[in-house]
């Protein structure tokens, strides 16, 4: 009886982790470097974000191509939290600010939902699943 109850203390300790985080707790989930599967013009590559700690972030588009791998800077700006609000800003969009909401994270999964964007490019690639690299 002891086990099982100390069991279900913890796994409800462990699901409760996210409820009620601060958004500094949040963010500090949040920075590294988050990365997915991406298809351009019928080429697979990779998406990553860098969220640093100092609130910049900078997108980079890798893609290999003829066995090369290249890596291009695609948007540099600046992210925030707010509750489970993250906002993007990013030349890329003419400054333009996003919202997302933060679906769910954890030390390996970013899921993220569109809230607002004025911005397509951005709108369609981060309402998505990410996963830490």
């Amino acid at each position: 009886m002891r086990k099982y109850s100390l069991f279900l203390l913890l796994s409800t300790a462990s699901i409760c982790a996210n409820v009620g985080a601060t958004d500094v707790d949040m963010a500090d989930l949040i920075v590294g470097t988050w990365g997915k599967p991406i298809a351009l013009d019928s080429e697979m590559g990779r998406i990553s974000i860098t969220y640093s700690a100092d609130g910049s972030l900078n997108t980079v588009i890798s893609m290999t191509i003829e066995n090369h791998t290249v890596d291009e800077i695609v948007a540099v700006g600046t992210w925030s939290v707010n509750g489970d609000n993250l906002t993007f800003v990013d030349e890329d969009c003419d400054d333009k600010l996003g919202y997302y909401k933060i679906v769910s994270v954890d030390k390996n999964n970013l899921r993220l939902s569109l809230i607002s964007d004025t911005c397509e490019g951005r709108s369609v690639e981060i309402a998505d699943n990410w996963m830490r690299e």
